[in-house]
């Protein structure tokens, strides 16, 4: 049996190059209503109030309500180091612009 099991894993060591295991993308955070939200220069921009979906279901856009007015953070821009706050690539300026 303990044979099997080491064909086995050479069989999917031989299929899957170390390359490409090691390259395989982080599971990446789940955007949810409620999740603090800051720019990429420190700014604290609130928490995320509404998400919008595009046809497809796939979430587009992040909502903030707060002082300026609605801000509009595009998920795409999104990242999160421990799963419960998020960071947008953007600057403050850049989320505030025309507000």
């Amino acid at each position: 049996m303990h044979n099997v099991l080491k064909v086995a894993f050479l069989g999917f060591a031989l299929a899957y190059p170390a390359a490409a295991i090691a390259q395989a993308p982080a599971t990446a955070a789940v955007v949810k209503v409620g999740r603090m939200l800051s720019s990429s220069d420190g700014h604290r921009l609130g928490r995320i109030d509404q998400l919008d979906k595009g046809p497809d279901g796939t979430l587009i856009t992040a909502e903030l309500f707060s002082d300026q007015g609605i801000l509009y953070v595009p998920v795409s821009t999104l990242s999160s180091t421990n799963g419960t706050s998020f960071v947008t690539s953007l600057t403050y300026a850049q989320v505030t612009k025309g507000k």
